[in-house]
């Protein structure tokens, strides 16, 4: 990429400098911003699996205590 093009192409000068910054740096946060995101779904699913674990385990407990008191 060729930055001084770019920069010609939207007129030169200061505010084109300031311009083609501002727009590097949105695209700089955004890919952080996806990686984060992205980061957050993999947490959310590993804490959904655990959790799902931990209701099943659960389960068998109170089904076996069940049949304790009835057995």
């Amino acid at each position: 990429m060729d930055w001084s093009a770019i920069i010609s192409e939207i007129g030169g000068g200061l505010p084109a400098v300031v311009i083609v910054a501002l727009a590097w740096m949105n695209w700089q946060e955004r890919k952080r911003n996806d990686e984060l995101t992205r980061a957050r779904f993999d947490d959310f699913r590993t804490h959904n699996d655990q959790m799902h674990a931990n209701t099943q385990t659960l389960g068998r407990a109170l089904d076996a205590l069940e049949g304790r008191v009835r057995g």
